[in-house]
């Protein structure tokens, strides 16, 4: 068959060719009825055989296990003629004309039956010229007529040795009329044929050799029956070839499959010639169209019956690329801790309304402390988004082209999630601690010493706009450039196959918006240390202030440890989401359990002991008194009066007597319930 020919001639070419030239591979081309290319096949004198799916001495997988069939190409025999003098340049012909025409029942250009279809051949009153066929596509055609209409074409002779023997007469030769293959017209012209429906006239193009694929393809077989086709689109005098080759090969010696074995040189081959795409080109130019290809579905099949070619039991074609996809574990374990977290969070929010009353709730500011907790949830969720990635997607395998452009909606939602969740949590759980640490400073630093209130409501601005500005900056950063999900290659291999790519998150202005949330935080979180610093010496209800700035300290390295990191190890995924969930696990978990845990434990002790709550605040007021006393002492050498601030227990908080004169005394006490408690 010439189109295996042609193969051939092109794969000896090719690389694989050229590596493996000392390794002759046999390929049995078919023959009309495919009984010699089967019988070569079985009895292991080829390699691989290319025969068409007609004939009774085909093979089915299920009489040989071992055989593996894959659809090649689809093949359209043709009537070319030449009619150049006349001037006639296209012709329509139901298959019995041309059963009249090449048995000698119509011998004239303008006979009636013709000139019914082509008026313009009325004028045409010259002998029709056959030129014989070559002998293999007759019998082939007959085939493929026998199977659709039931009876072949009655051709008996004379035949040419040779196809291009036909082309080049019909070429050369005026009024003539010869039967080939699509792939060997020249420059003559080809006739219509009338299709399935019998009234629409169907040109031999590939498109419409393929369209007699779309209602004849077998998927429990993975086979292609042309013939079926009721298609009015169809061209009728289509064939399919198969390409038919042993599943397992079984080879002796220590590196029996290693990449010289002649199993893997033919897998190679079979790899070519229906897994790549520029063969595809190769053969629409020679006018052979691909089936490997013809859809998603065949497509699959096709990519699976590859995979069946084993040496030794082992598969052979398998590609080395590596999408550096994250672990399977990874969307699970965010949900796990988002779970964790919440449910921690929620834990907390209901021991607070079951002991409202409790001092120790009543110290803690119960609406920053839910705040807090709410901040720390929103937080820990942007793990489960960053958890996704494209492993759903088929980039680049043996039959695909590589399209890195896919459309994924999905995941670029699930891109411009993170940091919304990320940064309006942050905002408020930073929000909340800053708002206690913030109340203590006002209170340090009143000029005049006097007992002061300051509420949740005064206090509530601090939050709306911190987590305001996130909202602002996050708005913009979605409307002038929102995030989107892309694949970026890495390296390639000689043959220009990606090798090493990764997944990501970006946007044309992801540096700028990421690097100026990086900075807000980082100098919020300076800030918020710096007030802590200050008031290091002013120990609040329950040692809280301690807590707080231990947590500031580990946002602030676990955030800039994250960055730096981040940096390097950008291009692995799986790295970049280990970074992610330590810094979500710290900022989030982590947060509300140094802020939560330590008013459990406290309530637990006081249950059988209640005075560790006395111990505890006292002990608070009576540091607070002796840290602000420096503060008053500094203070003496700018003139102010002596105030002493009684603490809640009645007694003086410092003994007056043991400081300097004139001295100023603030306690930071524990106000009544009727007063809002310090920090």
């Amino acid at each position: 068959m010439y189109a295996a020919n042609m193969v051939l001639s092109v794969y000896s070419q090719s690389q694989v060719a050229e590596e493996h030239a000392e390794y002759p591979l046999h390929i049995y081309i078919n023959d009309s009825t495919s009984a010699s290319a089967v019988e070569a096949l079985v009895h292991h004198s080829t390699d691989i055989s290319i025969m068409s799916d007609l004939g009774d001495a085909h093979v089915e997988e299920g009489d040989d296990t071992n055989i593996v069939r894959i659809p090649y190409i689809g093949i359209a025999f043709v009537v070319d003629f030449n009619l150049e003098t006349a001037g006639i340049e296209s012709l329509e012909l139901s298959v019995d004309l041309i059963r009249d025409i090449f048995n000698g029942v119509i011998t004239v250009w303008n006979h009636p039956s013709l000139s019914a279809m082509n008026p313009d051949l009325v004028l045409v009153n010259a002998s029709i010229i056959v030129v014989p066929p070559s002998e293999q596509e007759m019998e082939e055609l007959d085939l493929v007529l026998e199977a659709r209409y039931g009876s072949p074409l009655g051709y008996t002779g004379p035949f040419s040795d040779h196809e291009q023997d036909s082309i080049m007469a019909v070429t050369i030769k005026d009024y003539s009329i010869s039967i080939m293959h699509l792939s060997q017209h020249a420059s003559v012209h080809v006739a219509s044929v009338l299709g399935p429906d019998g009234e629409t006239a169907v040109y031999p193009s590939l498109d419409h050799v393929l369209s007699c694929g779309l209602d004849t393809y077998h998927p429990e077989t993975d086979t292609f029956v042309f013939p079926e086709s009721s298609v009015a689109s169809c061209y009728p005098l289509s064939i399919v070839y198969y390409i038919e080759t042993f599943r397992d090969e079984f080879v002796e010696g220590v590196d029996s499959c290693g990449e010289d074995a002649m199993p893997v040189l033919k897998a190679k081959l079979l790899w070519w010639l229906v897994g790549e795409k520029n063969l595809d080109n190769a053969l629409e130019t020679a006018k052979y169209a691909s089936l490997a290809h013809f859809d998603e579905e065949v497509h699959e099949a096709t990519y699976e019956r590859l995979m069946l070619l084993t040496c030794n039991g082992k598969s052979i074609l398998t590609l080395d690329v590596n999408y550096q996809l994250l672990p399977a574990w990874s969307l699970g374990f965010s949900i796990f801790l988002a779970v964790l977290t919440t449910a921690g969070g929620l834990a907390y929010l209901a021991y607070m309304f079951i002991y409202r009353k409790n001092k120790i709730i009543r110290y803690s500011q119960p609406v920053f402390m839910g705040i807090l907790v709410l901040g720390c949830i929103t937080l820990t969720f942007s793990l489960i988004p960053l958890s996704l990635d494209d492993h759903f997607i088929e980039y680049y395998d043996i039959l695909h082209e590589l399209h890195l452009d896919q459309d994924t909606p999905g995941l670029d939602r699930a891109c411009q999630a993170v940091p919304w969740l990320y940064c309006i949590g942050f905002a408020m759980e930073f929000s909340a601690l800053f708002a206690k640490v913030w109340r203590l400073k006002k209170i340090m630093t009143q000029k005049k010493l006097r007992k002061i209130k300051i509420t949740t409501q005064q206090l509530i601005p601090v939050l709306v706009g911190m987590v305001g500005l996130a909202v602002v900056v996050l708005s913009l950063w979605q409307v002038l450039a929102p995030l989107h999900w892309e694949r970026v290659p890495v390296t390639w291999d000689l043959d220009g196959t990606m090798t090493r790519s990764y997944g990501r998150c970006t946007s044309t202005a992801f540096p700028q918006f990421f690097g100026m949330f990086v900075g807000i935080q980082l100098s919020a979180l300076v800030y918020g240390m710096v007030l802590c610093y200050q008031t290091r010496h002013v120990q609040s209800e329950f040692m809280e202030g301690k807590w707080i700035s231990i947590i500031l300290v580990n946002i602030a390295t676990t955030l800039m440890f994250s960055v730096l990191l981040g940096f390097f190890v950008k291009d692995q995924p799986a790295a970049i989401f280990a970074v992610a969930t330590v810094n979500v696990s710290m900022l989030g978990f982590g947060v509300m359990a140094l802020m939560c845990l330590p008013k459990c434990w406290t309530h637990y002790l006081s249950i059988t002991d209640p005075s560790v709550l006395d111990s505890r605040t006292n002990g608070a007021s009576a540091s607070g008194a002796a840290a602000v006393s420096r503060i008053g002492h500094n203070q003496q050498h700018r003139g102010g009066g002596g105030v002493s601030v009684s603490s809640k227990h009645g007694g003086k908080a410092a003994n007056s007597s043991s400081l300097p004169t004139n001295a100023k005394i603030i306690v930071v006490s524990s106000p009544s319930p009727a007063v809002a408690p310090p920090i």
